[in-house]
């Protein structure tokens, strides 16, 4: 990635009230960016604004020196590619199709996907290990197998920063962890934001950290610095133990929570 990518002072929301303000954060090569905070606290509508899905009432974010709002979606769509979260769908398709779907901003309007686009589309599946799926239909795969097939069409369109909207969530352990996984290894390519739930996932694959709180307060910074037992204990209302265990030569850090305050 060439260019910085970041949100300045961004506030968000409806009437006179505000959800967040005085938001701060940016990323650049290699970096993942763990946005974290209890519900009601604006972590999917904060990344609906980092892709101009909504926009800022106060602040703006910025691709380079461009303000996002002054970029059209075709050419926003090859820099940034959002994941939501995987959810039912209304319309079914082969995960190939659906991972095709990525190419989009690259195919020309009322043009087919080229023999490239597919070859791009089979790739990222053989990238993330799911090739075997290429045939299944979307509908019937589980929300593990789902949220890696989302991420692969994701990827299709060769982004350089990776947006994903709680991907982790309401997965076994089994799951999470590739998920985690996939993420930490596909940073080498593409840099990338995630909101979550859980703090210990924050300190498992990311480097930065943006805690919200519901009172519309936010703190960034660097990961180990901002997930702390006292911040985690103001901003979630639960006293936490955050320890270390040594597993294959290397540090995993763990947040038990204890209590609710």
């Amino acid at each position: 990635m060439d260019m910085i990518f970041r949100i300045e002072n961004g506030g968000f929301g409806y009437d006179r009230s505000f959800l967040f303000r005085g938001v701060n954060a940016e990323i650049g090569d290699g970096d993942i960016l763990a946005i974290l905070g209890p519900n009601g606290s604006g972590k999917t509508t904060m990344l609906k604004c980092m892709v101009n899905i909504l926009g800022l009432k106060e602040g703006k974010v910025l691709l380079g020196e461009r303000d996002v709002r002054e970029i059209s979606r075709r050419e926003f769509s090859k820099k940034i590619a959002y994941v939501p979260q995987a959810k039912s769908y209304s319309f079914d398709c082969t995960v190939l199709d659906m991972v095709v779907l990525g190419r989009s901003p690259h195919i020309p309007t009322f043009s087919e996907p080229s023999s490239k686009d597919v070859e791009i589309a089979h790739d990222k599946l053989d990238y993330l290990g799911i090739t075997e799926l290429k045939d299944r239909s979307f509908k019937t795969l589980s929300g593990g197998e789902m949220q890696m097939v989302l991420i692969a069409r994701a990827l299709a369109s060769e982004p350089e920063i990776l947006i994903m909207d709680e991907p982790e969530s309401n997965l076994d352990y089994h799951n999470q962890l590739k998920i985690l996984n996939t993420i930490k290894e596909i940073s080498a390519d593409v840099s990338c934001i995630i909101n979550t739930h859980y703090p210990e996932h924050a300190l498992r694959v990311s480097n930065k950290a943006l805690l919200l709180s519901r009172g519309g307060t936010a703190i960034g910074g660097m990961t180990d610095e901002i997930i702390t037992e006292e911040r985690i204990g103001n901003v979630f209302g639960v006293n936490t133990a955050i320890g270390e265990v040594e597993i294959g030569g290397g540090v995993l850090r763990y947040v038990l929570p204890i209590s609710i305050r």
